[in-house]
């Protein structure tokens, strides 16, 4: 049969890499979420939008290499953990399974994460391949879905961003600045003692402020401020950060250039007034402007009121969907 060999892919294969993504999708039965063009694929691949990983199986005694599995690597930003890993559309043939290749396409990329600097691994996995579900454990990865704090469920959406309907003289949703992001990593702090995700945390305030407040910024954010006057001061408006939502830019195999969305905190004196909504439909406008093709998002099962608001905007929850997508966390 010949010996295996994972490896980063390169230019030279790129045809091969969207052919042997279509293999996955077909088997996962993702036609409806592939819609990204082979040539958008290979133009943003060779642009160096995400980075993708390949397994051969290699006849030396006729020279020939059959490529039989592939990853895909794009490196967003996490306010938990930093800049992070996402990997995903992970494929091995059926008739090759059984050969131990799927520990070795993780162990290639956990180090190629690790050389880009990232501090986390996120890795989703489809239903109808439990064999990448078993090498994840075997390398420490925590399911998501099943984890003490509360399970996460992964979610998916297109663009179909509209300005937001809102208009309340006293809110103001901007984008951020440089200046804001000491009381955005403030609302962070909060949302994640409300998530009981403290055990994850790995970035610290001054690496949260420093990645954001740099000309080539790893993150975005979108505030929303509550103007009030100071009393006895009719002319004094005072402008508090009650609110906000990050984004950061990634990429998706099946989609093309996404934006992952995280960080959504409004202060809890200012909830049910539709505010929720419309800062995340202000933070899709921006990205829609920045030539995003869809976002991607994690949102905690329990958490009802961001559940019914992303499905509202025509968000899929594709961990309860027929897809049953389970994301794990390697660190």
């Amino acid at each position: 049969m010949g010996r295996f060999e994972s490896r980063l892919a390169t230019s030279t294969d790129e045809s091969t890499l969207y052919d042997i993504l279509y293999e996955y999708v077909i088997e996962q039965n993702l036609g409806e979420e592939f819609t990204n063009s082979q040539q958008n694929f290979i133009n943003h691949f060779n642009l160096g939008h995400f980075s993708a990983l390949l397994t051969e199986v290699i006849d030396e005694t006729e020279c020939k290499r059959e490529v039989i599995g592939c990853a895909f690597l794009s490196f967003p930003y996490n306010y938990i953990a930093g800049r992070a890993c996402f990997l995903h559309c992970c494929y091995v043939k059926p008739a090759f399974r059984d050969h131990g290749l799927q520990p070795e396409l993780i162990k290639l990329a956990k180090k190629v994460s690790v050389d880009k600097g990232t501090r986390a691994s996120v890795m989703t996995v489809c239903g109808k391949d439990g064999t990448f579900e078993s090498a994840l454990e075997a390398e420490g990865g925590i399911n998501m879905t099943t984890m003490p704090s509360g399970p996460g469920d992964f979610w998916e959406m297109q663009n179909h961003s509209t300005i937001p309907e809102f208009s309340d003289d006293d809110y103001v949703i901007r984008e951020g600045t440089p200046e804001d992001l000491d009381d955005v990593y403030a609302l962070c702090e909060k949302l994640i003692e409300y998530e009981k995700v403290e055990e994850f945390v790995s970035n610290t305030k001054e690496e949260f402020v420093s990645d954001g407040g740099v000309d080539e910024a790893l993150y975005g954010t979108v505030i929303l401020e509550h103007r009030r006057r100071v009393d006895d001061h009719e002319d004094t408006v005072i402008h508090d950060i009650i609110g906000c939502v990050q984004y950061s830019k990634m990429y998706h195999a099946l989609k093309g250039n996404t934006y992952y969305l995280q960080g959504l905190y409004i202060e809890p004196g200012h909830k049910g007034k539709g505010l929720g909504k419309a800062l995340v439909q202000a933070a899709l406008q921006i990205c829609k402007d920045r030539n995003g093709d869809g976002f991607i998002f994690m949102i905690m099962t329990e958490n009802i009121v961001s559940q019914s608001l992303f499905k509202s905007l025509k968000g899929i929850n594709m961990t309860q969907s027929k897809h049953n997508v389970t994301s794990y966390l390697l660190r």
